[in-house]
């Protein structure tokens, strides 16, 4: 409930409840994910700067001109009336050109905009290389294997060495005698009953 309290809160003050969204906002529109010729981009209008700075470039797609004068769409109260029809005619634009073309035009018209990347490509992408995403460890069974890197990042955290996952029964008496305070005679006596 946490993650959605935005839309709680929606609820609450206005007592309206949301039908599902998808992957576009309710509040803020346009923001979400659209399908392009060749992927998917995402794009965030959250202020009115930006669906200013979106019109311009959608305007030039031909066919979509009079995005430009269409006054269902002028304030994001409006744009929040005509949802539906505003991602519809967006949802048609963004199909006109690929992933690349859109990200460079949106970003050098200062639109939000980035991406929506298979897994492979978001494992392989610069940015989590660089963030550690993907590291290595070496298991004494399966031998060096990659797996998923730490998200969280701090100044005091070593990244330099991962351990693998535990082999089965590794650390029983470890957690057993350190973390549970059984003694070694104790773990002993689990071990002969096969409790452990």
């Amino acid at each position: 409930l946490q993650l959605q309290g935005h839309i709680g809160q929606y609820y609450l003050a206005s007592g309206e409840g949301l039908e599902p969204l998808g992957s576009y906002l309710h509040i803020n529109i346009p923001a979400g994910s659209f399908k392009t010729r060749s992927g998917y981009i995402v794009i965030s209008c959250s202020t009115q700067k930006f669906y200013e700075n979106l019109v311009p470039v959608v305007s030039q797609v031909e066919g979509f001109g009079f995005l430009a004068s269409d006054t269902r769409f002028t304030l994001n109260v409006d744009r929040v009336k005509h949802k539906k029809e505003l991602v519809e005619i967006l949802e048609q634009a963004f199909q006109t050109k690929t992933t690349e073309e859109w990200l460079a035009i949106l970003q050098a018209a200062d639109v939000p905009a980035g991406p929506i990347l298979t897994i492979d490509q978001a494992l392989s992408n610069p940015q989590a290389q660089l963030r550690h995403m993907v590291v290595e460890a070496e298991h004494p069974v399966a031998g060096r294997y990659k797996m998923a890197g730490n998200p969280v990042k701090m100044s005091q955290i070593q990244e330099e060495t991962f351990l693998p996952a535990p082999m089965l029964g590794q650390h029983t008496e470890e957690v057993l005698t350190t973390l549970l305070g059984y003694t070694a005679e104790q773990v002993l006596a689990l071990r002969k009953e096969g409790v452990v």
